[in-house]
């Protein structure tokens, strides 16, 4: 019995997993062409018992975790050093790969959970586990896509070749340029902000996410 269970759990697990070859592109597609309206969907997802949810698409934070490890495959490929060559203390977290994809994981997931934070005060409820986490799922939607073009933009910007390096800046600026300004439309849609107080507050949220990796990176330089 014990035997059959693994295999009906094999199934399912493979059949999940076969699922993301055509979900994950469709989801990033969709993401890409209606940015607010995957928002808006992920909340309606949140709704629904959690067997239903994101039927059609994947969860906020698998297509989040996709993206980060298709990027490392592809930075692999690319024969690209990256911080695993690091020596030092920073080494004990990137001495392996699966380390080094779990360090991305929190890098990358503090820009959806400083935004999902600022949603939550301006929605006036109690900041908690319960109220954080059907803001901070929708937000990994636009962290996945906007993690796309900066991993683009990181490979780039290691190539020995100077025009590679200037391609990979041309698509930093854009897509952070991009990212800032659906947060923006985001936050007047959904709360009612002027433009002023929409910029500040992303801007206070992209501060908050880039003080706590610097944060981060300085305690580990002051431990090496």
């Amino acid at each position: 019995m014990d035997f059959i269970k693994f295999i009906r759990s094999l199934e399912e697990f493979l059949y999940e997993v076969l699922t993301w070859i055509l979900f994950y592109p469709r989801t990033l597609w969709l993401v890409a062409l209606h940015p607010i309206q995957s928002l808006q969907y992920s909340l309606a997802e949140q709704q629904d018992p959690v067997e239903e949810q994101y039927a059609d698409r994947v969860s906020p934070p698998l297509c989040l975790m996709l993206t980060l490890v298709i990027a490392h495959m592809v930075e692999l490929a690319a024969h690209i050093k990256g911080v695993q060559d690091v020596a030092g203390p920073l080494s004990i977290v990137t001495g392996s790969q699966q380390n080094l994809l779990i360090l991305r994981s929190v890098v990358y997931a503090l820009f959806p959970l400083m935004f999902a934070a600022e949603e939550v005060r301006r929605s006036g409820q109690p900041l908690n586990r319960t109220t954080l986490r059907a803001p901070f799922f929708g937000q990994c939607y636009l962290a996945s896509l906007f993690t796309v073009f900066i991993s683009a933009a990181g490979i780039l910007a290691q190539e020995p070749s100077g025009e590679m390096r200037g391609v990979g800046f041309a698509i930093f600026l854009p897509a952070t340029l991009w990212y800032a300004v659906i947060q923006i439309r985001w936050f007047r849609l959904s709360y009612g902000l002027t433009w002023l107080r929409a910029t500040v507050t992303v801007l206070v949220a992209l501060g908050k996410a880039v003080a706590v990796i610097f944060l981060g990176a300085l305690l580990v330089g002051l431990a090496a």
